[in-house]
């Protein structure tokens, strides 16, 4: 059921277009049943809240940043044949929609063998949400959404970033299966240093791997040339109103584009509290992978091999296939 709106001791039908000519800023509270339009400098104490300027944050997204609705269009969205229940949810009733083989025999292959893709990974993320429950998740790279379905069924607010619509479509699907449409932001936007328009490298037989342009393929005789797409991409910082003051729990896999991406992710780093970075770490030659390091040691983060603590791992060294947190120092008490 989605949460009501009520105000206390007074007409909220009075009372909002008053707020509206007034120019007060107003607060959403979430609580575990409701939420609660709180006026003033008034809180609900204890409770886990998130503060939404509603219309100083859309003043502030930039034009190119293509937020969807959480869920399908009643109109036009039928359930997939491939929808399912996510294996090993933290709740029952959560779905997940695979692609048909055809399009992706890698993540929804597994999924449909009732396994989780990247199972280690996502314990990793379960077991730092579960140790600081004020953690949101920030999806960069969502795929079809099993890390933000995970998080949603935690409770967790999530903002998922996938640049491919037909990944948005089956998320959009889980999601109202699911009942967990009102946790979680959707932008359709791939993420880059700068806003322009790119082309999408597709891969056979494996949408998850599909990419931007800019970053190579380590096989290219994989690649689909059958498929052209060209999408706008935005910055990392741009979506800062929709997380400014939060803590986070940033994954990001967006197939060795991430050295672009966090170049202008600067004012993000600054105004949200991420406390862990999961990214993928597979066979970065330097010039990929210094940006990365020389970003993150700017913005006082360290390379684990662990998300829940601080396990050291020398990246400048580490030219295999692995995946590594990258932990706030002040939080982790982590040195070197």
């Amino acid at each position: 059921m989605k949460p009501t709106l009520r105000c206390r001791n007074v007409n909220v039908s009075l009372i909002l277009p008053m707020i509206a000519l007034m120019g007060l800023v107003y607060h959403i509270t979430r609580d575990r049943d409701e939420t609660v339009l709180v006026m003033g400098q008034e809180r609900v104490p204890d409770t886990v809240e998130m503060e939404v300027r509603a219309a100083e944050d859309t003043r502030e997204l930039h034009l190119d940043v293509n937020i969807v609705p959480s869920l399908p269009n009643p109109e036009l969205a039928q359930p997939y044949d491939e929808c399912m229940l996510l294996p090993e949810s933290p709740r029952p009733g959560v779905h997940i929609c695979p692609h048909p083989m055809a399009n992706d025999s890698t993540i929804s292959k597994v999924l449909k063998e009732n396994e989780l893709w990247e199972k280690k990974l996502i314990y990793a993320m379960d077991e730092v949400l579960k140790q600081d429950e004020s953690l949101m998740l920030f999806d960069v790279g969502c795929n079809i959404g099993e890390y933000t379905l995970w998080a949603a069924a935690l409770g967790r607010t999530v903002v998922s970033v996938e640049m491919l619509m037909e990944n948005v479509l089956r998320l959009q699907m889980a999601l109202k299966l699911s009942g967990l449409g009102d946790q979680v932001t959707i932008v359709n936007n791939p993420l880059y240093s700068d806003h322009r328009t790119l082309s999408i490298t597709f891969m056979r037989h494996h949408l998850g791997a599909s990419r931007l342009n800019v970053s190579k393929p380590f096989d290219v005789s994989h690649e689909d040339k059958t498929r052209t797409l060209e999408l706008r991409t935005i910055c990392i910082d741009d979506l800062t109103p929709l997380m400014r003051g939060r803590n986070v729990y940033l994954k990001m896999d967006i197939e060795n584009t991430e050295q672009h991406a966090l170049v202008c992710a600067h004012k993000f780093f600054h105004e949200v509290n991420v406390r862990v970075v999961q990214m993928e770490w597979h066979r970065r030659v330097p010039e990929e992978s210094e940006p990365i390091l020389n970003f993150m040691a700017a913005h006082g983060y360290v390379a684990s091999f662990k998300g829940k603590e601080y396990s050291p791992v020398d990246l400048r060294k580490s030219m295999g296939n692995i995946d590594v947190f990258f932990l706030k120092k002040s939080l982790f008490q982590a040195t070197g």
